[in-house]
């Protein structure tokens, strides 16, 4: 893109989300996919009912009158939107929304539509490995599929432990241990790692559709159910069936839409906006890091959704250059396979699924309620002051830690009591990685405080005001928060290296 068509387009977002302010509609959602639909409708109205919005963006405006013989010129970077100017504040949450979407069709979809080169070869030995693990033939096909993906997992792997600075001798002995294991990782678990890393080349030819296509009836039923008894997910789905007050409706209602191809990515779009709303990021890294939390969350459920069904040979043998897309996948998988066996000192346990599976809810459960979920930002950190925040996402990932840390066993008793455990992991394996990314100010302060007699004073200077009632406050162990505080601010650096 030239200077010149860069300027061109500013001064057309400049306008637009200038305009769309002044005279709010359907159109500020341009970018989206659920743009032109009832859905735009829901959105509209959580724009109309949000707050100020983001105080800080990224907008373009020549100049803005503030009185007969001045002028404020207002740059093209962030720059402080006061209560002075509402109308460049809605303005800053159209440019806001409208970057994001179209960030989302480049990066989300426009990227995975490019890049695949066909080989003959490789791809008819790739249909062959495939055809053989649906069939039921993994032991005659493991040469092929080895040969086709031991490396690219590796490569996966050596990146993995690279960025964690595991030293050279672990990962040697590391790297040593996946040749023995691939093959029964790929073979073992439930569901089987194949079934894993074929929903991932799905992905690839379009990485929400591309599975949600594949689902049954039956599956569409179960991603209903499971959108709307979650947390943000619920309140989603309750605006869209605002005339639907039962969950179980709801649930029926989300299952029907979803048969309707194009649907998952609209209503995802729609979520995603809302969550932007919501939380009115000031900067577009900000604003990116709420996208990718809530597309990603929304894509591994969909992914363990489709892998309990597999009648989806045909649609993955009709891809072309099944060679390509199907490293690609592996190195994915292998990805996600290594920060997991990381967690864990990598004792390579074939029945352990790399996507976390999404069970039914029985019929009974209960939800957390907004009162419920109150406390649990409370009790996140607090679980992080104690040192225990991979614990927590073990847990909330698995039911269960590996271990019998007594301090764990703490924490879980500080619960606010009538807190039943299913229903606090249920809530916080949406709510987790937002509260995490929320406490990053405060456990920031909190590791630059400099320690010494009034460390107790401060630190509960720090804390009191947002702490919630029904958590215990802390009454000793302040310097080892503050070095906790620190430990968990160096993994995220590390992790978004």
């Amino acid at each position: 893109m030239t200077v010149a068509a860069w300027r061109e387009e500013r001064e057309e977002r400049r306008g637009f989300a200038l305009a769309a302010a002044a005279r709010p509609s359907s159109a500020v959602f341009r970018a989206w996919r659920f743009a032109g639909t009832p859905l735009a409708d829901v959105a509209l109205d959580a724009l109309g009912a949000a707050g100020p919005g983001p105080t800080r963006w990224a907008l373009a405006v020549p100049e803005v009158a503030e009185g007969p013989a001045q002028t404020r010129r207002v740059h093209d970077r962030a720059v402080e939107l006061t209560s002075e100017a509402p109308e460049l504040t809605l303005a800053a949450s159209v440019a806001m929304l409208d970057w994001a979407g179209r960030e989302i069709e480049d990066r989300e979809r426009r990227a995975w539509m490019h890049g695949w080169t066909a080989d003959p070869a490789v791809d008819a030995a790739a249909a062959g490995a495939w055809a053989g693990l649906f069939q039921g033939r993994g032991w005659a096909v493991r040469s092929a599929v080895e040969e086709l993906w031991l490396g690219p997992a590796q490569k996966a792997f050596a990146a993995v432990l690279a960025a964690r600075d595991v030293p050279r001798d672990v990962q040697r002995r590391v790297l040593g241990d996946l040749r023995e294991a691939f093959f029964y990782r790929l073979v073992g678990g439930e569901p089987q790692g194949w079934v894993e890393v074929a929903v991932r080349v799905l992905e690839t030819a379009a990485p929400v559709e591309g599975p949600a296509s594949t689902l049954s009836p039956g599956g569409r039923e179960l991603a209903g159910r499971c959108l709307a008894t979650r947390a943000a997910w619920g309140r989603t789905v309750a605006g869209v069936w605002t005339e639907r007050p039962d969950v179980g409706a709801r649930a029926l209602e989300t299952a029907a839409l979803l048969a309707d191809l194009g649907s998952f990515e609209r209503l995802l779009d729609l979520h995603t906006a809302l969550r932007l709303l919501e939380t009115s990021p000031e900067t577009p890294a900000e604003a990116w890091r709420v996208v990718a939390q809530n597309r990603g969350k929304a894509r591994g459920r969909l992914r363990a959704l489709v892998a309990r069904e597999t009648p989806w040979l045909p649609a993955l043998l009709a891809l072309d250059a099944l060679g390509a897309r199907s490293a690609a996948a592996i190195a994915r998988f292998a990805w996600s396979w290594a920060w997991q066996e990381l967690a864990v000192d990598f004792p390579f346990d074939p029945d352990r699924p790399v996507t976390p599976p999404c069970d039914a809810l029985p019929a009974d459960f209960v939800p957390l309620d907004e009162a419920g979920r109150a406390p649990l930002a409370t009790w996140v950190l607090l679980v992080v002051l104690k040192g225990r925040d991979l614990h927590l996402e073990r847990w909330v990932a698995t039911g269960g830690t590996g271990d019998r840390d007594s301090t764990w066993a703490r924490l879980m008793k500080d619960l606010p009591p009538g807190l039943a455990y299913p229903a606090v992991r249920h809530a916080l394996a949406e709510l987790l990685p937002e509260l995490l990314a929320a406490h990053r100010p405060v456990l920031e302060r909190l590791a630059a405080l400099p320690g010494g007699r009034t460390l107790k004073t401060d630190t509960t200077a720090l804390l009191a005001p947002g702490w919630h009632p029904d958590v215990p406050f802390p009454r000793a162990g302040f310097p080892t928060f503050v070095a906790h505080a620190g430990s968990f601010l160096g993994r995220r650096r590390e992790d978004e290296r």
